[in-house]
């Protein structure tokens, strides 16, 4: 009789690995859990920026290098896959395109909420020079104006030339100058 390797046209390890079983059913022989080499505070960030920015894996890897010079496409990719993040859909991609021309030192600016993590609620602030896609952010507890004016000198800071020009979506972090307080008194703009 044909030895069920042959039998079955494989090699010999696998009917070993299926002898030594005690069921019947196909096992997958992947790692049962997948470890990634990103800590959890990290993985947010990159899910945080790409539901909120849309950005390419590549641009993601350069922010995620930021803090943490390891961090690689493939771990990257694999946040973004765990998650359900790996493929943009079809009319975010089709919005995304629509983007207009900018020259250098043009910064979209946003804040986006991040889930907690160990019971730590965060905001994320994310900027994005529109004509490099060069992205920087930073982590804050608060949505706050002292903290968009300390995120904006650090955009300063990190970016190799002179801002001239911020878009927002006019969130009051970076400018509250038309609201009015209950008592009728216009707010100052910290960001003046």
């Amino acid at each position: 009789m044909n030895h069920p390797a042959e039998k079955y046209n494989v090699s010999e390890n696998p009917v070993s690995k299926w002898k030594r079983r005690d069921e019947l059913y196909d096992r997958g022989s992947g790692p049962h859990k997948i470890y990634c080499s990103l800590a959890d505070i990290e993985q947010e960030d990159i899910k945080t920026v790409r539901r909120s920015m849309r950005l390419p894996p590549d641009e993601i890897e350069e922010m995620a290098r930021q803090p943490n010079p390891s961090a690689s496409r493939s771990a990257v990719y694999r946040t973004l896959l765990s998650a359900g993040l790996n493929k943009v859909p079809e009319k975010e991609r089709e919005k995304a395109k629509k983007f207009k021309e900018y020259e250098p030192r043009y910064l979209h600016v946003d804040v986006t909420y991040r889930p907690k993590i160990d019971g730590v609620k965060q905001y994320l602030f994310v900027a994005v020079d529109r004509a490099t896609r060069t992205l920087f952010y930073q982590r804050y507890d608060a949505k706050t104006a002292e903290n968009a004016e300390n995120f904006m000198n650090r955009c300063e800071e990190f970016f190799p030339f002179k801002i001239t020009h911020i878009l927002t979506d006019n969130g009051l972090e970076f400018t509250n100058a038309f609201l009015v307080l209950k008592k009728g008194r216009c707010c100052e703009n910290p960001l003046k």
